[in-house]
């Protein structure tokens, strides 16, 4: 099977499934903004009129001013470079930390595979917030704080589904075969078990986007995240929370962008999973 194939297969698989076609159209317009952002945007993000503060949505401002006269919409535009940006390089760190963790863990178990898990487990009990107030306090607020503090939190997710994954996979008839004729665990676990695991990986890696553009958002929004000019999603709807009443745009369409981004990439994650577990193919 050629690629050309394996795409068009992948294709019609998402196009059959609801939930996937809809999570795939919502983050590829998404990522088809961040990307054309430059060509979108009316204005740049810092350009400011001060004689325009607080407008309307109108023609000339789609989704009306801020505080300081600035587009909203063109701030909206930029923001969605910044939330991908961000969920993307979590979503890498956590599955480059968690994966060989995953796997070396489920494979070879013992003594590996319960102190590692020990240490997950009490990573889990720190929140992605919480995580962020304490490296911040170390390394200073920004993006840098954000993506480090959520890839640290994300990652014990992806090492304990890969140990499973692992777990179910060392004892199949394949794997045995493998070592019978003499591979090696590393042949073996980058041979048989890694691209067993790839599916799984996968809808992991969706819902740690969705999740990481969320907590960029609330990170951010209580001051430790992405710093102004910065269009960050979360720094406008902190900026705009002292003006509901006379300009509530200011924080409602960043707060909209924030919620059709998430629900595209659940939708996604949900419908990988339909169409990836074996157990759920009967049922579509």
């Amino acid at each position: 099977m050629n690629v050309m194939n394996v795409v068009r297969d992948a294709f019609y698989k998402v196009k059959r499934n609801k939930k996937a076609a809809v999570g795939a159209l919502i983050t590829l317009s998404v990522i088809l903004v961040a990307i054309l952002a430059p060509v979108i945007a009316p204005y740049t993000y810092r350009e400011m009129h001060v004689g325009e503060r607080f407008e309307g949505p109108s023609r000339e401002h789609l989704m009306g001013t801020d505080y300081y006269g600035r587009d909203a919409f063109s701030r909206v535009v930029y923001g969605a470079r910044i939330s991908l940006s961000a969920a993307l390089t979590v979503a890498l760190l956590a599955s480059v930390i968690g994966v060989p963790v995953g796997l070396a863990c489920g494979y070879f178990g013992g003594i590996l595979d319960t102190v590692v898990m020990r240490l997950a487990d009490v990573v889990f009990t720190f929140h992605s917030i919480l995580m962020a107030l304490l490296i911040g306090a170390i390394i200073g607020p920004g993006l840098r704080t954000v993506t480090i503090a959520l890839a640290i939190v994300y990652s014990p997710q992806v090492a304990r589904l890969i140990r499973g994954e692992a777990l179910s996979l060392r004892d199949e008839e394949f794997v045995e075969a493998s070592r019978a004729v003499g591979a090696s665990p590393l042949r073996i676990i980058v041979r048989h078990v890694l691209p067993n695991s790839v599916a799984a990986l996968l809808v992991q890696f969706s819902l740690i986007m969705a999740f990481s553009i969320l907590a960029e958002a609330g990170i951010t929004y209580l001051g430790f995240g992405t710093q102004p000019p910065a269009p960050s999603w979360g720094l406008m709807l902190e900026g705009g929370r002292n003006y509901m009443r006379q300009a509530p745009h200011i924080s409602i369409f960043p707060g909209v962008a924030i919620m059709y981004t998430v629900v595209g990439f659940n939708f996604l994650g949900d419908g990988l999973r339909d169409i990836l577990d074996p157990r759920m193919k009967g049922a579509q």
